[in-house]
């Protein structure tokens, strides 16, 4: 299992939804756990004004584990998409004040 950080992207990101999103507080390191048989290509928050930009700055292949963090000053529960190489995509709701993993699998995504 590879584990990899990105934390320029997770800001930028972070920074690309703040305006949309009400004020709360949201410190949201955790790991994003390829546990499907697909390559995840891209991953995307849901904000008021639609889905931000890629958060990932390289592919996160099966088995792998991403380490991503932002720290902001927004809601907490944001819609979650993931897209994979076959042009699939799941989609969820995540609470990221109270999670430390993501997983993603064949047909759902859930958190712990």
């Amino acid at each position: 299992m590879k584990i990899r950080t990105t934390l320029a992207a997770m800001a930028a990101a972070a920074l690309a939804v703040l305006p949309a999103i009400p004020a709360q507080s949201a410190d949201a390191d955790f790991n994003l756990h390829n546990d499907s048989s697909g390559v995840i290509i891209a991953f995307y928050l849901e904000g008021s004004d639609g889905w931000s930009d890629d958060w990932l700055d390289e592919v996160v292949m099966p088995g792998d584990v991403f380490g991503m963090a932002f720290d902001y000053d927004g809601e907490c529960e944001l819609g979650t998409r993931v897209e994979f190489a076959d042009g699939t995509y799941l989609d969820a709701l995540v609470d990221y004040c109270e999670i430390d993993n993501v997983y993603v699998e064949e047909d759902e995504i859930t958190v712990d």
